[in-house]
């Protein structure tokens, strides 16, 4: 048995509840099983940002140490290296483990990594992640392992109700970029000057891509003189600008199927300007958790995983979570899949827009291949993509025992608490609701 810290910054950042991204969940279920303890941080209400391990102002940051120290863990496990503040490394001693939720140019605290390179060890999902990896921080070879993909998903005999389902985003988080060249175009009056700045961009961002975003964009948005707060801002805000143009391509080729959508609410409206069709798919009932998640994969015929612009593969974590379930994977072309599915089936794959229309069409008039690609499917996982498969490989490579197999495992969610508002502070909020109280009552009429 092992005492491991699992810290991630769930990207269920709209719910009153917290909740664990369920991939995470289903990580943290298969180390209790296999007789591990968990103490496991949500950073969502921790940090700051997103992107790097500093607290937020307000919290009670000794409750943090404290939980940490008298846990005293044998591992930490941190998705894209996201910490409870990076104070936690000078008060453990044991290794850290970094998941690949992302390619390297998204993880936090990247300095902090490069300073401490021998206590990390790295859980690569691909081997161009593994690439970004060794390239960025140099590690020791030992300290590397092509974790691959995992699930802890099962399929359910339940009715078969949806053509198609997708859970995920429509990642048009590119604010950031756009009033930038807002800003260009208000505050520069020579138009050439300004085409200089936007094809100086496109030149960066067309070579950041050449790399599958493994590398910094080598622009620094000249003329900004209050650059976002957000680490790695302009990263991801690059990743979303082209993960976003290839999604909503393939997504507005199959609103003629039964296309269920679930995800963040608040940007799927965003879709109406351009595709109505795609918000009419949109289903607001929650799906963020293994449960959720597994029962709206399994009453779909088909499951779609679109195009991370990421890398090259393409994968997110929910392929081989669709792969573990009834619904039959509706993918890009990946030769990493191809790979995976060897000596099992020959298992169809789209490379364009209309192509993923074509297919699924293919798939839904065709109830026999799709049991054969599901069959196949369910062994695959089985036979490769389990958990415990890869909690061997992390013995090996760390030196810990995570499988005792008695299934008694314990789990621990830490809960932040905050230092209570100054009486100066709570009068200035109070003042700025009575100030408002006369429009708000206008808008209430």
């Amino acid at each position: 048995m092992a005492k491991i810290i699992v810290s991630a910054y769930s990207n269920v950042t709209w719910t009153k509840e917290q909740y664990h991204d369920s991939f995470v969940e289903g990580f943290i279920r298969a180390l209790r099983r296999c007789g591990n303890d968990v103490l496991a941080f949500n950073l969502r209400n921790i940090n700051e940002e997103q992107f790097g391990n500093s607290l937020k102002k307000d919290l009670i940051k000794e409750k943090v140490y404290k939980s940490i120290k008298d846990f005293s863990p044998d591992l930490i496990i941190a998705f894209n290296n996201s910490l409870p503040g990076d104070e936690i490394l000078e008060i453990t001693d044991c290794p850290v483990a970094v998941y690949s939720a992302d390619v390297p140019m998204l993880y936090a605290s990247r300095d902090v990594i490069k300073s401490k390179i021998d206590r990390y060890y790295f859980l690569n999902t691909t081997h161009i992640i593994e690439a970004a990896v060794q390239d960025v921080f140099k590690p020791q070879d030992d300290h590397m392992l092509l974790f691959g993909q995992a699930t802890d998903m099962r399929k359910m005999d339940i009715p078969q109700t949806k053509d198609i389902m997708y859970i995920g985003s429509l990642p048009n988080y590119s604010g950031t970029i756009i009033n930038y060249f807002v800003a260009v175009d208000g505050n520069i009056d020579d138009p050439e000057q300004k085409n200089e700045i936007k094809n100086n961009f496109f030149k960066a961002f067309d070579e950041m891509k050449e790399t599958d975003f493994t590398t910094d964009i080598m622009f620094d948005f000249p003329g900004w003189s209050v650059k976002p707060k957000m680490a790695n801002w302009a990263q991801y805000n690059s990743v979303c600008l082209a993960a976003c143009s290839k999604k909503f391509a393939i997504l507005s080729e199959l609103t003629e199927f039964d296309l269920e959508i679930h995800g963040y609410p608040w940007n799927w409206p965003h879709a109406m300007q351009y595709n109505y069709e795609l918000f009419r798919c949109f289903d607001y009932n929650l799906s963020v958790t293994l449960e959720q998640n597994c029962k709206n994969f399994n009453k779909s015929k088909l499951a779609l995983n679109l195009p991370n612009a990421t890398e090259k593969e393409g994968f997110s974590w929910r392929v081989a979570d669709i792969l573990a379930t009834n619904a039959v994977l509706l993918t890009k072309k990946s030769k990493t899949l191809e790979e995976m599915f060897h000596g099992y089936i020959d298992f169809p794959m789209y490379e364009s827009a209309s192509d993923a229309k074509n297919l699924a069409r293919k798939l839904l008039s065709d109830e026999k291949w799709r049991e054969e690609l599901v069959l196949a499917s369910n062994q695959m996982i089985e036979d490769k993509c389990r958990f415990e498969s890869k909690f061997r490989d992390m013995e090996s490579m760390l030196g810990l025992s995570l499988i005792n197999g008695n299934g008694n495992g314990t789990m621990m969610d830490f809960v932040p608490e905050y230092k209570k508002p100054s009486v100066w502070y709570r009068a200035y909020k109070l003042m700025g609701r009575i100030y408002a109280l006369p429009l708000t009552l206008m808008q209430r009429k």
